[in-house]
């Protein structure tokens, strides 16, 4: 994973077709990017995406479950870093 800071107005591109720049934020919490892509790239927020990999697993696709588990564990992972960054911080 590529973690990086940007300013408001920065933007980085993924290939030659993909724009996310920073558009700005809101509050300490809220952040508010903007994606430039090709119209047959589905663009989705974490949360549907991983609804719809749920309801797939759930019918019994062993492929989806497997996707489901790996995302869980990095969601797991990223709030525990989440918590000690910010209890380092206090």
């Amino acid at each position: 994973m590529l973690v990086i800071t940007l300013h408001e107005g920065d933007y980085v591109m993924i290939g030659d077709n993909i724009k996310v720049h920073f558009d700005h934020t809101r509050g300490k919490d809220i952040l508010s990017l903007g994606i430039e892509a090709p119209k047959d790239i589905e663009i989705l927020r974490g949360k549907v995406y991983e609804k719809g990999i749920a309801k797939l697993a759930a019918e019994g696709d062993e492929e989806a479950r497997e996707l489901s588990k790996k995302l869980k564990r990095e969601y797991n992972s990223r709030k525990r870093r989440s918590k000690l960054r910010i209890a380092s911080q206090a």
